[in-house]
């Protein structure tokens, strides 16, 4: 019995249409009727990250100026004499 042509495309058939994206997502991924959303959370999480090395940073600086006010002012202390 010959193989019917109907029922699978010959090895050398140059149909791609299978391979196309759907027609709503050859459109940039956007969805018809559909926003894009926004993505907040990288900018978010960036802003998080930049406060919580700015704070690092005061309190470093902070304890180091505590640190030269405590050596520039030491108590005096008499010595004995005797």
């Amino acid at each position: 019995m010959p193989p019917s042509s109907t029922s699978q495309p010959s090895a050398g058939s140059s149909d791609t249409s299978h391979m196309l994206p759907p027609p709503h997502l050859s459109q940039g991924g956007i969805l018809p009727g559909r926003k894009q959303e926004s993505s907040m959370g990288p900018v978010v999480g960036a802003v998080i990250i930049i406060l919580v090395l700015a704070l690092g940073a005061l309190y470093f600086w902070g304890a180091q100026l505590n640190k030269e006010k405590e050596t520039d002012t030491l108590p005096l202390i008499p010595a004995q004499q005797g």
